[in-house]
């Protein structure tokens, strides 16, 4: 893929997928504005931090790949080949959506 594909498609991931939800920053004045309002203690704030930076990667995969969720996950080191002139990865026909292997 392109360079300015992947940039685009990192843009489009960055998105809000919820544009009618305010994100903090729509120029409301209220006293809690740019405070950390839910009391989560550091431990669980990390862990959905790392949680989210996972799934950030994972919708990536999927967005450049073009593999559904339970492909992406039956894939294993020795499915994925990268030494050749165009890297691919094998899918095994049981983890496609059809089952019957393309």
């Amino acid at each position: 893929m392109p360079i300015h594909d992947r940039r685009r498609v990192d843009a489009i991931a960055r998105r809000n997928p919820s544009p009618g939800v305010a994100r903090g920053d729509d120029g409301s004045t209220g006293t809690n504005k740019g405070k950390l309002i839910a009391n989560v203690g550091d431990e669980r704030r990390r862990k959905l931090e790392r949680l989210g930076r996972e799934r950030a990667v994972i919708y990536k995969k999927q967005l450049l790949t073009g593999l559904r969720k339970a492909e992406l996950a039956a894939l294993s080191v020795t499915s994925v080949e990268l030494d050749g002139p165009m890297p691919y990865a094998v899918v095994n026909a049981a983890a496609e959506k059809s089952r019957h292997g393309s």
